[in-house]
């Protein structure tokens, strides 16, 4: 059996660590990736096989293709970029498809429908307390309104019992038309 040499250096000993480190982040991203890729095209083949037209897959598909393209147009921004240096360049862009193998698509989604919630949920509270001053503005003005009419019929109301003959007696048919009045309401 052979045992494995002991690192003569720190740095080598670092080296070693993050190497394995960074390979293990890789490996289990991609593993992590490829299950998803599996599961989705099991519920694929399902749909298909049932004849169902699934909304989950179409934003999957599409959510795939915007992070591949989104990978891509980072990875010609590195390579266009003149201020960097060669390492820095292959640095960045190893980075970019370790940080690309490792994030799933579904995480993808999960993180722009909770930005996309938040603001939302934000802006419906927002609209529905707008909603809120608009009906109480509403109902304050047709209380004035209202009150107004009151206003109004009880004047007139008042004027007509308030008529009275030549020798002082209220006027009979003026009080008739109140009586009715009353019982129309």
């Amino acid at each position: 059996m052979e045992r494995r040499r002991a690192f003569d250096y720190k740095a080598e000993r670092q080296a070693h660590f993050s190497k394995h480190v960074r390979q293990d982040f890789l490996l289990e991203g991609r593993k992590q990736k490829d299950a998803e890729r599996a599961r989705m095209e099991a519920y694929r083949r399902l749909c298909k096989k049932e004849g169902i037209h699934s909304q989950r897959l179409e934003e999957y598909d599409k959510m795939r293709e915007e992070v591949n393209t989104s990978l891509n147009n980072q990875m010609q921004e590195i390579n266009v970029d003149e201020n960097l240096t060669h390492n820095e360049k292959k640095k960045r862009l190893y980075n970019l498809k370790r940080k690309h193998a490792a994030t799933t698509v579904s995480e993808v989604l999960h993180k722009k429908n909770k930005r996309f919630n938040a603001l939302t949920k934000v802006e419906e509270i927002a609209h529905q307390r707008q909603e809120e001053r608009e009906r109480r503005e509403q109902e304050r003005k047709d209380r004035e309104t209202n009150k107004k009419q009151k206003i109004r019929e009880r004047k007139q109301k008042n004027a007509l019992l308030s008529e009275r003959t030549g020798k002082g007696q209220p006027v009979m048919a003026n009080r008739v038309k109140s009586l009715l009045d009353k019982i129309t309401k």
